[in-house]
């Protein structure tokens, strides 16, 4: 049999989606938070995450243009509804949530991910064989809106938070 046609698209972008983790203990993690918002001229990633080997928010990411580079310091995650109550399931994700983030060169950088237009949540969650606890993780695919230029990008925000409750597997069901 003939192999199909090869098709090609050029794209004109500066921008990123993938990542890998590798081997991981999902049940380590606390929470996270993933910042990835595509604009013309530039990509913005941050990321925040709390897991049991580290005190505190580990921050990442960078600023991506034509120029190159620079990398993300701190993102402050202060405006996220989901983080609090803890051990709690994740509430409805449908409302804004706006995000700064320092770069190496001190700069801010403030995006909102419009939650309430987003056109797709995909759930990726982890069950504990025994029930004892969920890792929720949910990918939301929407618009992100520059705080500084009011420009309107696209891309993902992926949350996730730990349930460690004897009804965890029945609160997140739904999911």
């Amino acid at each position: 049999p003939r192999a199909p046609p090869v098709l090609s698209s050029t794209l004109h972008c500066v921008c990123i989606r993938d990542h890998s983790w590798c081997c991981r203990d999902v049940f380590g993690f606390r929470l996270h938070q993933w910042v990835c918002s595509n604009f013309a001229d530039r990509f913005v990633q941050g990321s925040a995450m709390h897991e049991r080997s580290y005190d505190g928010l580990k921050h990442g990411g960078f600023i991506g243009t034509r120029g190159g580079n620079v990398a993300v310091m701190h993102v402050d995650t202060s405006n996220a509804y989901w983080e609090s109550p803890a051990n709690e399931p994740l509430p409805p994700l449908d409302r804004p949530v706006t995000y700064r983030l320092r770069d190496a060169r001190g700069e801010e950088h403030v995006v909102t991910a419009l939650l309430d237009r987003a056109v797709a949540r995909n759930f990726l969650n982890a069950r504990k064989e025994d029930g004892s606890a969920v890792y929720e993780d949910c990918q939301m695919f929407c618009e992100y809106r520059d705080e500084r230029t009011g420009e309107i990008g696209a891309g993902i925000l992926e949350v996730g938070k730990i349930l460690e409750r004897p009804d965890a597997v029945e609160l997140t069901r739904r999911r």
